[in-house]
């Protein structure tokens, strides 16, 4: 692999028939939750940059994640990602989009770091923070550093 183009957590993801990727609430950096254990769905979105001969080659990613006690596990299994060359360019880089649905249970508050794995590697790190509010507070997402937190649309 040549590089991480990008790596986010978000609220919601999706792909057009056309290939388009549509997130909702990326670079979710944490939750505000009235309660502890919680489950939370959310979504793992990388693209990837490979060289073209390794098109030829089996990879796989994987998600795990630490917990507030330091404990690491899986998230997903290790699953398979297949490359296709772009017929219009046969030697060109080749772009993969990884999505991990994540529908986790959160049992303590604290900072979980969810460790984005390709070929068994760890390749990057991106934290989450669940914080517990207070009783009679609503919760809302702690939405990262963008401009805004509405709904991006981002081409692979």
């Amino acid at each position: 692999m040549k590089e991480v183009v990008f790596a986010f957590l978000a609220n919601g993801v999706e792909i057009l028939a056309d290939g388009r990727l549509i997130v909702t609430g990326p670079d979710v950096e944490g939750f505000m939750v009235p309660q502890i254990p919680i489950s939370l769905p959310f979504f793992f979105v990388a693209k990837l940059l490979f060289a073209a001969e390794e098109a030829s080659q089996s990879h796989t990613i994987g998600l795990e994640c630490t917990k507030p006690d330091g404990t690491r596990s899986p998230v997903s299994g290790v699953m398979p990602l297949s490359l296709q060359l772009n017929p219009q360019n046969l030697t060109g880089d080749i772009k993969a989009v990884a999505i991990a649905t994540m529908g986790m249970v959160f049992d303590a508050p604290g900072a979980y770091l969810f460790h984005f794995m390709v070929d068994q590697y760890d390749t990057l790190t991106r934290p989450l923070n669940v914080i517990k509010i207070p009783q009679g507070a609503s919760s809302f997402p702690i939405m990262g550093s963008g401009p805004c937190p509405q709904p991006s649309v981002q081409s692979p």
